[in-house]
């Protein structure tokens, strides 16, 4: 019996090649599309933890927003930045004695002054 033409067509080198490259066609477009689904999966969840992370940070902003509206809050830098006082409140400052430098060091010369200055600019 004669192979009939469907037959003699899908054993056809050129069918075969015609085949094989439409196959790798397929093949490489459905790895582009798998590379794309990866790298968009990873995007996701970077997105998802840097939200997280921002919702943390803004809670915690809320909280010192709540904190700054307190009395205590406002006395305390009402007292430290204004130097205010409540009526009747005693203000006691404590002064630091200023003690001289000690005397056993030799003075610095000139080029350990300069060789001093410069290593502190460098490091």
């Amino acid at each position: 019996m004669e192979p009939t033409f469907f037959q003699k067509l899908l054993r056809s080198p050129v069918t075969l090649i015609g085949g094989a490259v439409l196959l790798g066609m397929v093949l490489y477009q459905f790895g582009g599309m798998t590379s794309r689904f990866i790298t968009l999966y990873k995007e996701e969840k970077g997105f998802e933890k840097r939200i997280a992370e921002l919702r943390e940070k803004n809670e915690a902003m809320k909280k010192e927003i709540e904190y700054t509206e307190t009395d205590g809050f406002l006395e305390r830098e009402g007292k430290s930045r204004l130097n205010l006082k409540k009526p009747g409140e005693e203000v006691v400052v404590i002064v630091e004695e200023n003690t001289p430098p000690s005397e056993g060091a030799p003075p610095r010369g000139f080029w350990e002054r300069l060789f001093g200055a410069f290593v502190s600019v460098m490091w």
